[in-house]
């Protein structure tokens, strides 16, 4: 079961990380948004490593949450009339 929740976050991650590189192209705040996000995530994968699972997966589910709410903000400006 943990691995399925596994994937679905890494797909989930895969579908905003892709929404973000291409917004980090043209606009230098998602960018760093990007590098930011990307950061967050090597921590917990590094913490996931080392057997620190708990805090390693907490951390992990933390920048899902950042890259989808970065996502949103991302829409958001750019169809305000769509959401």
């Amino acid at each position: 079961m943990t691995g399925v929740a596994a994937f679905l976050g890494a797909v989930a991650v895969s579908i905003n990380l892709l929404k973000f590189v291409s917004a980090a192209l043209t606009d230098n705040i998602y960018r760093r948004l990007l590098i930011e996000g990307i950061t967050i995530m090597a921590i917990a994968t590094a913490m996931i490593f080392f057997k620190a699972y708990t805090g390693g997966i907490i951390l992990f589910m933390a920048s899902l949450c950042w890259f989808w709410k970065a996502s949103e903000t991302h829409f958001h400006n750019n169809f305000p009339d769509q959401g």
